[in-house]
This record gives structure tokens, C-alpha cells and sequence, in this order.
């Protein structure tokens, strides 16, 4: 299984130079919006730095959809013991908590 984040991804038609050239575009715009948001913590109330966070999510996502999916569960597997999956119903407990005012 390989879930999406994105249901249409325009990085799925890149070849590994484009992605290549794209992550290091990513990359770079993420590190310059974080430099900016030092300077002005205004910043965060913009687009700007979420815009480049989610592209490196698609980006990542294409890379994936690359490898063999037994590859990628195998990574999602290892990936787990290092970083704990969110929850959908824990996720949703804390929303309708929060909306209704429930603790």
C-alpha cells in the first residue's frame, strides 16, 4: 500500500534529472522561507513556506511511486518504528474534542 497525499501529481512525469533538479530547488526554497521566518515571524502567516513544504511532499510521492511497492512497504515499516503514523480516529477525537469543547 502506498498511500497518496496528492490525488494528481505532475512530479510522476519527471525523469530523475527534473526530480533531481526540483529537490534542490525544494530544498533551497524551504531553507530560505525558514531563514525569512527568523527575520519576521510574520512570514508564517503566508503561503509561501506551506507551498514549498507540500511540492516536497509530491515530490516525495513521485519518488516513491518509482520504487517497487514491496521496497516502499518494507521503508514504510522501518520508517514506523522511527516515526509514529497519525491515528485518523485519534486525529478525529482531537478535532471533535476541540469543535465541542470535550476534554
Amino acid at each position: 500500500m502506498n498511500a497518496k497525499y496528492f490525488e494528481e501529481n505532475k512530479y510522476e512525469k519527471y525523469g530523475t534529472d527534473e526530480l533531481h533538479d526540483e529537490a534542490n530547488m525544494l530544498g533551497r526554497a524551504i531553507t530560505n522561507n525558514l531563514m525569512v521566518e527568523v527575520a519576521d515571524p510574520q512570514a508564517r502567516k503566508q503561503n509561501r513556506e506551506a507551498n514549498a513544504y507540500h511540492a516536497m511532499i509530491a515530490l516525495c510521492e513521485a519518488g516513491l511511486s518509482r520504487l517497487d511497492a514491496d521496497v516502499v512497504e518494507r521503508s514504510r515499516e522501518e520508517s514506523a518504528k522511527r516515526l509514529k503514523p497519525i491515528d485518523p480516529a485519534e486525529v478525529s477525537a482531537a478535532l471533535f474534542a476541540a469543535i465541542f469543547g470535550i476534554k
